[in-house]
């Protein structure tokens, strides 16, 4: 994510929190002078408070910057004069407030709606409350999220402990396995009615139960086993998780302004795929997403098109570094995976396809020609593959090998995203009885087919390493990209 160079950057304190600092351009007081005309403008002043107190707007607005982990910081000198006139914590909400604003306006292509003018007419007809209330998007993970975050903020008080890393065991007592079952305790991965207090420093069947729960929860194989992952992510204390869940939380706000009645969500460190549908959860899948050396873009896009059969042309990167080395080891290998060559030029009127042999000069070759995987068992797209509009090449796709889908760990494409159920989900986006027979009987042979989506799907690829669950729990996911301290 970017930083709004003309408005503010971003310095985080060592709670983790984000403070907005007031930096003008260079060789401009546009920062200065955009808060001083913005009151200019504001019929009744002041926009936060009645008296001394917070009004309804004000009480919104602080609501919203503790949820995404804005502070308050000082205002310079250079707004002494304007302090005169509005107390200097109005000043400051408001600087907060536009620098919010000024993100989501730019997360959705400088959309009018987050500009200072619009927000000024909303405040001059007295609708203050319901714009702030509507900055965030209304997903339903953005309400429980900002419940989460409120819930951990009365937490931060408690003294979090390190556990050392020992060698667990089941039936064993310890000063260690004591501290762990309070731990677990306090993140609700442990029941307190299953506790009994003489028991409270041995590691029982319950206590391996609370293990795998936790775990679970953060996308780590349900051992039981206090692994070093595990013991890593218990050690995180809560007032660092309180700081990923904002970040987490200024990653929703890019999302689109309105819910989609049938959209696609896919979470890159989940490595999931749900498909929604006038609310409800009408599909959800395992996929593979990016390696960290080539990671799967964040796009708020459209699945346009269904491919059955569909050929593949790797690109250079690919080409380069993988398909040629195994053509020089393993001559035949190309030709037993169905590629040949392809002209270069689609409109060259010698549009002959020439087969790979163990002879072949490819490297002399690819001057005239592009290396083409055909349709059949061996294509890395498998059977189908979905379009969705972007500028890094990105689809979605069925795949040959289905037994990596059993990993916990599913960083591993080249960018593109592997679908553990593509039938199934092209079963989803067919509305059309008509299309859905032709469909299935494009299945059956091995012609390339194409199929539009007749209502362009929504597709939103996102990465949330923390979100709260419909059932009200937290859940956690390793940040394979690095992107929790990016904001």
């Amino acid at each position: 994510m970017r930083c709004i160079q003309a408005l503010f950057i971003c310095v985080f304190c060592i709670c983790g929190s984000i403070s907005f600092v007031c930096e003008a351009d260079t060789g401009s007081d546009e920062a200065e002078i955009g808060l001083l005309h913005f009151y200019e403008k504001v019929i009744d002043k002041p926009i936060w408070f009645n008296g001394k107190e917070l009004n309804t707007s004000g009480v919104s607005a602080m609501q919203l910057l503790s949820d995404l982990g804005i502070e308050l910081v000082d205002i310079e000198d250079k707004y002494v004069g304007l302090a005169k006139q509005i107390s200097l914590k109005e000043l400051k909400i408001t600087y907060a407030i536009l620098s919010v604003l000024s993100r989501r306006a730019e997360s959705m292509g400088n959309n009018v709606q987050f500009t200072k003018m619009a927000f000024i007419k909303v405040i001059n007809r007295g609708e203050v409350n319901n714009y702030i209330n509507e900055i965030l998007p209304p997903y339903a993970d953005v309400v429980r999220l900002r419940h989460m975050i409120r819930e951990y903020q009365e937490k931060l008080t408690i003294f979090w402990p390190n556990l050392a890393e020992v060698d667990i065991r089941l039936g064993q007592s310890s000063v260690q396995i004591k501290k762990l079952r309070s731990m677990l305790t306090f993140l609700g991965d442990l029941d307190v009615k299953k506790q009994i207090r003489y028991r409270d420093s041995i590691f029982d069947p319950n206590a391996i139960e609370a293990v795998k729960y936790f775990q679970q929860r953060h996308g780590i194989e349900a051992s039981g086993i206090v692994d070093s992952k595990t013991l890593a992510a218990i050690n995180i204390s809560p007032r660092k998780r309180l700081s990923q869940m904002q970040d987490n939380l200024w990653r929703l706000a890019l999302l689109p302004k309105q819910v989609p009645d049938k959209y696609i969500w896919i979470n890159i460190p989940d490595y999931s795929l749900m498909l929604f549908d006038k609310g409800s959860e009408a599909l959800n899948m395992r996929v593979i997403v990016g390696k960290p050396m080539s990671p799967t873009p964040r796009l708020n896009t459209t699945l346009t098109q269904i491919t059955v059969n569909p050929s593949w042309t790797p690109p250079h990167s690919i080409v380069k570094n993988e398909l040629l080395p195994l053509h020089a080891h393993q001559p035949g290998y190309l030709n037993h995976q169905g590629f040949a060559l392809h002209k270069t030029n689609p409109r060259s009127s010698d549009q002959k396809t020439l087969s790979i042999d163990g002879e072949s000069n490819l490297t002399v070759l690819l001057k005239d020609y592009r290396l083409v995987q055909q349709p059949g068992k061996a294509n890395a797209l498998g059977k189908l593959r979905f379009s969705i509009n972007n500028q890094q090449s990105i689809f979605l796709h069925d795949t040959p090998d289905k037994s990596l889908f059993a990993l916990t760990d599913r960083a591993l494409s080249h960018g593109c995203i592997r679908l553990s159920a593509p039938v199934l989900l092209s079963s989803k986006l067919l509305d059309n009885e008509a299309v859905a027979l032709k469909f299935e009987q494009a299945l059956d042979n091995r012609d390339t087919r194409h199929f539009p989506v007749m209502n362009s799907v929504p597709t939103l690829i996102t990465y949330q390493t923390a979100w709260v669950d419909k059932w009200g729990v937290l859940q956690i996911r390793p940040d394979i990209y690095q992107m929790d301290r990016e904001i």
